[in-house]
């Protein structure tokens, strides 16, 4: 059996440990451990981690905007804790810190995990975003 624990965050570094270790895995970006660094700063963000058996297995953060809007980044669950409800839990604990009516988060069209979960979550597809390489 696993203790999961969701707690807020204000160490970057168990952060950005869990993404080193997930650097080569698809859908894992190094620039989240960069936004969090920035945006720790400000009063309207917070972090939260997944805690298993006192290990960091997870992680998200969140941000409020204006009008009552919130913004969701960086989640990402250990490989070896996945599918064991964490990537939901740590999405309800943003959603409950941000309190706003309207959410959003950006997921790739080709991650499907991440989609199903989001979905499962409450929330609704409402435009692709087109991303270009130069």
């Amino acid at each position: 059996m696993f203790d999961i624990t969701i707690k807020e965050c204000t160490d970057s570094d168990s952060i950005t440990e869990l993404f080193k270790e997930h650097r080569h895995a698809p859908f894992t970006y190094l620039s989240d451990t960069h936004l969090f660094r920035l945006f720790s700063r400000l009063k309207s963000f917070r972090a939260f981690v997944a805690e298993v058996n006192g290990r960091v297995a997870g992680c998200v953060y969140a941000m409020k905007y204006i009008y009552g809007y919130g913004w969701i980044g960086g989640l990402l669950v250990h490989k070896s804790f996945r599918r064991m409800g964490i990537g939901r839990r740590l999405l309800e604990r943003a959603l409950q810190f941000l309190g706003p009516e309207y959410a959003y988060l950006f997921v790739m069209p080709e991650n499907v995990a991440a989609k199903k979960l989001i979905e499962n979550v409450g929330f609704n597809a409402v435009y692709r975003r087109l991303n270009y390489e130069v």
